[in-house]
């Protein structure tokens, strides 16, 4: 069920770019912006997992969790991605 969430709320936020008169260059780096934040929310929910089925409490594996987001982020952003 989640993962049908994301491409759901992208279309919709792209309609209401659309609906709101945005220039086709907006809406394409509404989607360039969604795309360079599937890898890092992929690692995050990966490292979520991991953490939770090594034990590790769930404030815990959060935490771990949003560390690697950055980190990833921030790599795709130096690499330029």
């Amino acid at each position: 069920m989640m993962m049908a969430l994301l491409p759901i709320i992208s279309l919709l936020s792209a309609l209401w770019l659309v609906f709101g008169h945005q220039s086709s260059e907006d809406i394409a780096r509404f989607f360039t912006g969604v795309l360079r934040g599937l890898l890092p929310t992929a690692i995050l929910l990966v490292v979520v997992v991991i953490c939770l089925r090594r034990g590790t409490n769930f404030t815990g594996a959060l935490g771990i969790a949003i560390v690697a987001w950055g980190a990833s982020s921030y790599i795709l952003f130096k690499v330029g991605l």
